[in-house]
């Protein structure tokens, strides 16, 4: 049983569509549509406005009372949707010269008016498993790309909290970093890390550990993505975060206060911890204006340089860099 294929012929006279449409639909080719002008034929194909129908062959006559078959294909050539389609050209003529013309504008293949059915069918089986070749290919190119994509997603995901890991932190900070600098837009970091996380660990075991670490991430996460001025949110490395935002020093202190009390509404019990009952977190952020005289490596050691002060001051608290504030 033959794969049901769609198949456009275009052509003016109505004798030959007659005859190539029997001669399909006897061989088992019965999604066979025809066109009687240039005009028909693109408007079937999409290409005057509409939405056209997906075709697996073209049969193009070369004289058409509405223009010249061979310029036909080389403008449905231009359109990458039909760009590897199969084209049979369909004449009377037979010289080399219309040949090279219709192989140069992008026919796949050459049918004389006085074939014979064995010869069309031929011709005609053999572009469609031209057309499924390619088809085929395409949703192989499909599947690698996705399949890369996902990698790559691994590649920047943190196997326990499941968020943007380290990787992924330093590619996305490069990239803001750029598109600030570009639009002349501050860039806020704010690095954040569980208070007394070694003495958590040390109470009540790593594997317990690993579930507050996770149940951080996540509440960190929901709450960054729950501010537009925020772009992401990563495990810098251990019991520490970091999150980066198009914000100025500000927004960021403001966004960053709601990110603290998210943790401590918690209210993850820590048995040994001096700041509290509860998990909590310090944060330090710092917010610069790229420009040609900085680099995103300064605004890391100035968040770090804010965290330091969050953890030496009492921790559970935010801390902004005084460093450089715009």
């Amino acid at each position: 049983m033959i794969e049901p294929r769609r198949i456009l012929i275009i052509e003016d006279s109505m004798l030959m569509r007659n005859l190539l449409t029997g001669l399909l639909d006897s061989a088992g080719y019965g999604d066979v549509h025809t066109a009687a002008t240039l005009e028909q034929g693109f408007t079937a194909l999409g290409l005057r406005g509409q939405t056209g129908e997906q075709y697996n062959l073209i049969l193009m006559d070369k004289l058409l009372p509405d223009g010249d078959g061979i310029e036909a294909i080389r403008q449905i050539r231009e359109h990458a949707h039909l760009s590897e389609k199969p084209i049979i050209m369909v004449t009377g003529l037979e010289d080399r010269e219309t040949l090279r013309q219709a192989f140069d504008a992008g026919a796949t293949d050459f049918i004389n008016k006085s074939f014979s059915e064995t010869e069309l069918l031929a011709r005609v089986r053999s572009a469609l498993r031209l057309d499924a070749a390619i088809e085929a290919s395409k949703a192989r190119e499909a599947d690698l790309r996705r399949l890369t994509r996902e990698l790559e997603k691994l590649s920047y995901t943190d196997g326990l909290t499941k968020i943007t890991n380290r990787r992924g932190f330093d590619a996305a900070l490069e990239r803001i970093w750029n598109e600030c600098l570009d639009a002349k837009m501050p860039i806020s970091l704010m690095m954040l890390d569980v208070d007394h996380f070694k003495k958590y660990n040390d109470s009540l075991g790593h594997q317990q550990g690993d579930e507050c670490l996770k149940i951080i991430a996540s509440t960190l996460e929901q709450s960054v993505n729950s501010n537009n001025e925020t772009h992401m949110v990563a495990r810098y490395g251990g019991e520490e975060f970091a999150a980066i935002f198009r914000a100025d020093n500000h927004k960021a202190q403001y966004i960053a206060e709601k990110l603290r009390l998210s943790i401590e509404k918690l209210e993850l019990p820590h048995p040994t911890s001096s700041s509290g009952q509860h998990v909590s977190i310090s944060v330090g952020i710092a917010t610069m204006q790229p420009n040609t005289q900085n680099n995103s490596t300064q605004l890391i050691s100035n968040a770090d340089h804010a965290l330091y002060q969050a953890k030496n001051t009492g921790r559970n608290r935010v801390v902004v860099s005084v460093l450089e504030i715009v």
